[in-house]
């Protein structure tokens, strides 16, 4: 393989792995600041 392959393969590792790091980085945000937590919907029997 030649040089400018090695180069590409590296950048594309790094971009990959860079990538999945920043995803999941927001998935633990995002359950640590509890945007996932479950909604309760408030019924009409609830309204005074």
């Amino acid at each position: 393989m030649t040089v400018h392959g090695w180069i590409a393969m590296g950048l594309g590792a790094f971009l990959t792995l860079s990538l999945g790091a920043g995803l999941m980085a927001l998935v633990f945000l995002s359950a640590r600041n509890g945007f996932d937590d479950q909604q309760s919907i408030a019924s009409d029997n609830d309204v005074t």
